[in-house]
């Protein structure tokens, strides 16, 4: 017999400033890896999952990271720094803190409340709007302002839990499934006339594995626009 615990994810569940994140990375896509269905009493093994390489980040507080969000309470550092994520963390819940590189105003998008159970499900729109110059935006265009606007709608479900192996052990584990909808329009601006450069519309999935008392998650999974999963 194998018994699984269904769990409940708290504020105390995730990391706090100081702890030390350790993790192995798949960068390349494979066909051969499958997340599974959603449900109870799952079971996830990616065991035999070998990474590219093994690296860490550190959970820092973000007033010691430079260009950091003043809304953060919670900065993730990695080795490269270039994706530190921040957060703004608490007992109802953790939101993710995004700087537009123009204006320096702060976007917050919601990506879990507390407590969080199996069956849990919402959603959280964040609209922006980019205008500089070329330069300012590193685009090289021969015209005299661009505007980027995008619209990003991410839908979020806690939707399986179960036992989950990886290389490091064998953990009880709640899974949380994002889809993230972008749909970005690019204008330009010659001689003070505004025209439509260009759109993109893309749908991405994402798949976490969160533990109890863990700090960070498990594991974390990306589809490609065809369907390959990276770990």
């Amino acid at each position: 017999y194998q018994a699984f615990a269904q769990i409940q994810l708290v504020r105390s569940d995730i990391g706090q400033i100081g702890d030390k994140v350790y993790y192995g990375v798949i960068d390349s896509f494979s066909q051969n890896i499958s997340v599974g269905s959603a449900g109870a009493n799952k079971v996830w093994d990616f065991n035999n999952l070998s990474p590219l390489l093994y690296d860490s980040a550190m959970l820092t507080d973000p007033s010691f990271v430079p260009e950091a969000p003043t809304s953060a309470n919670l900065a993730i550092v990695w080795s490269n720094e270039e994706d530190n994520e921040f957060w703004l963390v608490n007992d109802s819940g953790l939101q993710a803190v995004v700087l537009n590189p123009v204006t320096s105003d702060e976007v917050l998008s919601s990506r879990m409340p507390f407590p969080i159970t199996y069956g849990m499900a919402g959603s959280d729109t964040v609209d922006f709007s980019i205008t500089g110059t070329p330069d300012e935006l590193g685009i090289p265009l021969p015209v005299d302002s661009v505007r980027i606007t995008a619209y990003i709608r991410n839908e979020m479900e806690f939707d399986a839990w179960g036992s989950l192996t990886i290389p490091s052990g064998t953990f009880d584990a709640l899974r949380m499934k994002n889809v993230s909808y972008t749909d970005v329009l690019v204008e330009v601006q010659v001689f003070g006339s505004w025209s439509e450069l260009g759109s993109e519309i893309d749908t991405a999935y994402e798949y976490t594995w969160f533990g109890k008392d863990k700090k960070y998650q498990l594991a974390y999974a990306e589809a490609d626009k065809n369907g390959r999963m990276s770990f």
